[in-house]
């Protein structure tokens, strides 16, 4: 469920660019069907599970990544 490899290699990990990562990353979660259909299975999963996942990636930047967009997304989920 990461981001298209055009996305990955524009954004190359760099800090100056996140925001505009984050933008295009949410807005190719909800343009492709298969990925859309993935992150509304983690957001029902974060309801069931009161918030209580872990999500793992690979980014040597902890901040700047596409797990931090996913998580961003996540917590702003209704746990009701």
């Amino acid at each position: 469920m990461g981001p298209s490899r055009e996305l990955r290699l524009w954004f190359d990990h760099d800090p100056d660019k996140y925001e505009e990562f984050k933008k295009k990353y949410k807005r190719e979660l909800q343009e492709n069907v298969a990925q859309k259909n993935e992150l509304e299975h983690l957001k029902k999963w974060t309801k069931e599970h009161n918030k209580n996942l872990t999500l793992v990636f690979g980014a040597k930047d902890e901040k700047n990544n596409q797990a931090a967009v996913l998580k961003e997304i996540l917590d702003h989920q209704q746990t009701s």
